[in-house]
């Protein structure tokens, strides 16, 4: 769409082939840096994007078996997923310091939104293209009912979650103390902690 209003077939396939495919972003260059339809492109890989992402619902959402998935950190991202949907969860929470567990929470495509918190600004901004993953810079807690309270006070704000609501907060290897094997924390937003 560099100089076309309409897109080819080729175009409408890659956009829609990115997103069935887990893609957790698509770009345009050349059609909103030069082309003459910059506002008009954007829109039609909007609507692209959301018609694939509607399909690509009914598809698993199993990440597949291979290296990457594998490990600690890619066994506390499925059971995220799990223990969110059978306690309900409005939201789910976790802390992560490299954004790993964020990355492989983000391939499974939860139902729920997912609030990331680093103490990286750099991370920050990585995470910022994963789906379905807000983040938030927080400083390391030096303990997990900081870290809740912390997780909790950003879901209020962002209005994820209200007093009372099942929430899910998970920490990936080595998260929060040295040996630490990753954990996942079912809580009820707001509720006090010892």
């Amino acid at each position: 769409m560099v100089t076309e209003a309409i897109p080819t077939r080729a175009e409408v396939s890659d956009v829609a082939n990115a997103i069935v495919d887990g893609a957790d972003a698509v770009m345009l260059s050349a059609e909103t840096a030069v082309g003459e339809h910059p506002v008009a492109a954007v829109e039609i890989m909007n609507r692209i994007a959301a018609e694939a992402d509607r399909y690509s619902d009914h598809l698993s959402r199993a990440v597949p078996a291979n290296e990457f998935c594998r490990g600690v950190t890619a066994a506390v991202a499925h059971s995220i997923q799990s223990v969110a949907e059978h306690v309900d969860a409005v939201a789910v929470a976790i802390w992560t310091e490299k954004g790993v567990l964020a990355r492989l929470l983000s391939r499974h495509r939860i139902n729920q939104p997912i609030l990331a918190l680093t103490p990286s600004d750099a991370i920050r901004r990585r995470l910022a293209l994963y789906y379905g993953v807000t983040s938030a810079t927080v400083h390391k807690p030096q303990e997990t009912r900081e870290c809740l309270q912390k997780a909790d006070d950003v879901l209020a704000r962002e209005g994820w979650a209200k007093i009372g609501d099942p929430i899910v907060m998970g920490f990936g290897p080595a998260s929060m103390e040295w040996g630490d094997t990753g954990s996942i924390t079912i809580h009820r937003l707001g509720a006090r902690r010892p």
